[in-house]
């Protein structure tokens, strides 16, 4: 196995059992499923042979996935994590999902007017949201309505 360091500090494995088994490992410690962990990682460990920055990518883009209904009080799902034992990105992307769903049109509504989209954020703030991260967003709101 050979392991360097990038310019770019990026981490190049090239022994892909090694790989794989670091991946089952990391998943495993965040609590997922074994048997999605093995699963996942035998797919993971194919690519990150390949480009160990993809792994990276691919574990955030699960803990997204898997935690962005948390609540910041508990009160979600699937795992009823609370606080920063939900994953940061997780906790951002929750925003941005919410925001999303309430400003757009949606098959069953049509899209909030923006001031009722805020109070109803206004209104998760500490509870569903994190706070911190939450007024980051709420400071920007001029910017992301344009975008």
């Amino acid at each position: 196995m050979t392991t360097t360091i990038t310019e770019s500090a990026i981490l190049v494995v090239d022994d892909e059992e090694y790989l794989r088994r670091m991946v089952v490992r990391i998943l495993a410690t965040k609590g997922y499923v074994c048997t999605q962990a093995a699963n996942g990682a035998a797919a993971l460990g194919e690519m990150a042979a390949r480009d160990f920055a993809l792994v990276i990518s691919d574990i955030m883009a699960c803990e997204i996935a898997l935690s962005h209904h948390e609540h910041y009080d508990g009160t979600g799902y699937p795992q009823g994590l609370h606080g920063s034992a939900i994953p940061a990105a997780a906790r951002i992307v929750a925003i941005c999902d919410v925001y999303d769903a309430l400003v757009h049109d949606r098959v069953y509504r049509p899209a909030l007017p923006e001031a009722q989209a805020w109070e109803i954020m206004l209104a998760g703030r500490g509870t569903h949201f994190d706070a911190e991260i939450f007024d980051r967003f709420y400071e920007q709101n001029v910017k992301i309505r344009d975008i």
